[in-house]
């Protein structure tokens, strides 16, 4: 599983159940994959995760592998916005079956992770956006 394949899982589970994606306030993307990254023997956890580089130049970590991979998933039209300012985006149906049809290769202690561990703490990061 890659960086790329994590975020388009992860953006189908949270839409299917109507969290807010938060591409216009990245720092809880941020702040997920910084969680992500603190070592642990979780089956299914991907080596990368620890590589990841995030610097503190500003108020929350910060990886420029996520933030180029974000902006692109917005740039290259995989994600819609439906908002004049930017804050409610989502995937197309279109796309959602495309990236659907990439992840039958995962192994079931991959979706494991991604569907028990990733996307709870997504869920608890982005409700917080939710609420502010």
């Amino acid at each position: 599983m890659t960086l790329g394949e994590m975020v388009k899982y992860l953006i189908i589970l949270l839409q299917s159940e109507y969290i807010s994606l938060c591409f216009h306030e990245r720092r809880r993307w941020h702040t997920l994959f910084y969680q992500l990254k603190k070592p642990s023997n979780i089956p299914g956890r991907p080596d990368w995760l620890g590589e990841l580089f995030f610097n503190w130049e500003g108020r929350a970590p910060h990886c420029e592998q996520l933030e180029e991979y974000l902006s692109m998933l917005v740039i290259s039209g995989c994600l819609h916005y439906s908002s004049p300012d930017f804050k409610q985006y989502w995937a197309p149906k279109e796309i959602v079956l495309l990236w659907i049809k990439e992840f039958t290769h995962l192994e079931k202690g991959e979706k494991r992770y991604l569907e028990d561990v990733v996307f709870d703490l997504a869920r608890e990061e982005f409700s917080k956006a939710e609420a502010a």
